[in-house]
């Protein structure tokens, strides 16, 4: 089945929390919570996920909007689930997170020059 271009960005923004929360599940439990383990989830796992994800769904525009929007999502999320442990330190890591997930993605996808398949480079200044 052949996707257009709106619809794989649509999925996109749909797709980086599902892919979040399936990674959160499993680590969640196999792992369990501790300061080293937060860490390397919410700022090394994370961020590394949603920049990886438009090349999975094959994305041939700029996809940093809809990666922005799906951590957006995802974190909006987390924090309703469990805003009553808010003055736990791993809540702090999480929240903390959040912030630096977002400037690392945007500059990530930007200094990497990520456009997709068959896009031609901005070549203006």
């Amino acid at each position: 089945m052949a996707f257009t271009e709106k619809t794989r960005l649509a999925l996109l923004t749909l797709f980086i929390p599902v892919a979040l929360f399936a990674l959160l599940a499993p680590y969640s439990l196999l792992v369990g919570w501790n300061f080293f383990s937060a860490v390397l989830f919410w700022f090394i796992v994370i961020p590394a996920t949603t920049v990886q994800l438009p090349k999975v769904l094959k994305v041939t525009r700029r996809p940093l909007g809809f990666q922005i929007i799906g951590l957006l999502f995802f974190y909006g999320f987390i924090h309703f689930l469990i805003y009553e442990h808010s003055q736990t330190d791993l809540y702090q890591v999480m929240m903390t997170s959040c912030l630096f997930n977002l400037i690392a993605v945007g500059y990530i996808s930007l200094e990497s020059g990520y456009q997709g398949r068959n896009c031609k480079p901005d070549t203006a200044q």
